[in-house]
């Protein structure tokens, strides 16, 4: 891993203009949806060697896991019918806040 230069978003956010806040946010937009275009060249999902999520079938039952106690079951039910088994998967960032997204300010 290489380190990045420049600042954390978190902590020139409150310097930042208002025009520069929307080039940031404008910039942000692009790259996310760049990085989300990238399909993955397996169906596995996450990090980690071995993977530890095989596909969307075995995330779903994870989602699904935590709310399987007595009474929920129509709930359960209700998100398990919201749920694709169409999806795409993509890359993206399980981590991506402020104090992950590092900034250089051009003036000029």
């Amino acid at each position: 891993m290489t380190l990045a230069q420049g600042d954390s978003l978190n902590k020139v956010w409150p310097a930042l203009s208002d025009d520069e806040k929307t080039s940031i946010q404008d910039q942000l937009d692009v790259i996310l949806k760049k990085l989300r275009g990238l399909l993955s060249p397996s169906q596995y999902l996450g990090g980690g060697d071995p993977p530890q999520c095989i596909d969307y079938r075995m995330f779903n039952a994870f989602f699904l896991s935590g709310s399987r106690r007595e009474g929920r079951e129509p709930y359960v039910d209700f998100v398990r019918s919201m749920l694709r088994e169409d999806n795409s998967i993509v890359m993206t960032h399980g981590d991506l806040h402020p104090r992950n997204i590092m900034v250089i300010r051009a003036f000029g």
